[in-house]
């Protein structure tokens, strides 16, 4: 799963293809399948393309903050 790869290059500038990954079979003690995700990777990018698409869908359907409902939450200085 590349997700959270996606989310933390978009937080941190420091961070950035290529990534390498490992596959590794549960219980099978031996390295699988290996390789390399570049900058320019159709999965990479569509990867990417979903996960910032479902971040903004879930944004857009979270209920708006109103004062009114919070306002017992507000503490003074």
């Amino acid at each position: 799963m590349l997700l959270p790869f996606d989310s933390t290059i978009k937080a941190n500038i420091s961070v950035g293809p290529p990534i390498d990954f490992q596959i590794y079979e549960a219980d099978s003690f031996h390295a699988g399948p290996n390789g390399r995700f570049h900058k320019d990777d159709p999965y990479l990018l569509e990867i990417s393309n979903g996960w910032g698409w479902a971040l903004k869908v879930a944004f857009d359907t979270m209920p708006n903050v109103s004062l009114s409902l919070v306002k017992d939450k507000i503490k003074e200085n």
